[in-house]
């Protein structure tokens, strides 16, 4: 996780797919794909989806405070 500059969960992540030869992941963390070159990191929910979501969570965070 230190040589990526990432976060540690995400760094086993990077870890276990290196270990048992896989070469996707799939993550919602868009930097993770920018960090880590050697397998590929897919976001398997749709842009247009993701965004709704993140919309919709930032909503809920801010009728909550």
């Amino acid at each position: 996780a230190l040589s990526y500059k990432i976060e540690s969960w995400d760094g086993y992540l990077i870890y276990l797919a290196k270990k048992f030869k896989a070469p996707i992941i799939y993550s919602v963390d868009h930097e993770l794909a920018k960090k880590v070159k050697e397998i590929q990191v897919i976001n398997p929910i749709p842009p247009s989806i993701f965004e709704l979501y993140n919309k919709w969570i930032r909503e809920k965070l801010q009728s909550n405070p």
